[in-house]
């Protein structure tokens, strides 16, 4: 997963949930660009939230397989 910020957010905070809410995955991020290794996890629904002191992004993602 590549995840790309228009600008630049310092520091922040990636996480990952599936469907049930359990976190998956949580990274630091620095800067405006972070990939993130998913391949361990099951195709379905995840929740992504990035949370930096600029505020919090949740977006809805699709993994497919």
């Amino acid at each position: 997963l590549h995840i790309h910020s228009g600008h630049q957010l310092g520091h922040a905070q990636v996480t990952v949930k599936d469907a049930l809410g359990r976190e998956v995955r949580r990274e630091d991020m620095e800067g405006s660009a972070h990939d993130m290794d998913l391949s361990d996890q099951p195709s379905g629904i995840y929740l992504l939230s990035v949370v930096s002191d600029q505020g919090t992004l949740t977006q809805r993602m699709v993994l497919q397989r």
